[in-house]
């Protein structure tokens, strides 16, 4: 190869890299403007890789209550569902999205 399609290659890995650490930045800075505000008792997870067996004693952290407001560090989309990473009382876990138990709402500047 030469010295001048060797620069093309490393300037177009360079460019495709910063693209896609910009995009997934605003995707984190995006998903940071928001709250979520509990309507009903929800669990909070400490793994919500177990997905369709969240139920289980071992992934449950604890319950919280209604009317708590939490800030999103992260929003997971799956299959089928979203799930939400949020921080509790210095603790850092999932609850999955249920529009009956949870609103999502921007935050409040």
């Amino acid at each position: 190869m030469s010295d001048n399609s060797m620069n093309k290659s490393a300037l177009l890995i360079a460019t495709v890299l910063t693209i896609a650490i910009s995009v997934w930045a605003v995707d984190v800075y995006s998903d940071r403007t928001k709250q979520v505000i509990t309507k009903t008792s929800v669990i909070f997870y400490d793994d919500w890789r177990c997905e369709y067996s969240c139920d289980s004693d071992r992934a449950q952290q604890f319950l919280l209550t209604p009317n708590q407001t939490l800030d999103v560090l992260r929003i997971q989309y799956e299959k089928d569902f979203m799930v939400i990473k949020v921080e509790h009382e210095d603790k850092t876990g999932w609850i999955i999205y249920d529009s009956h138990q949870v609103d999502l709402v921007d935050k409040k500047t």
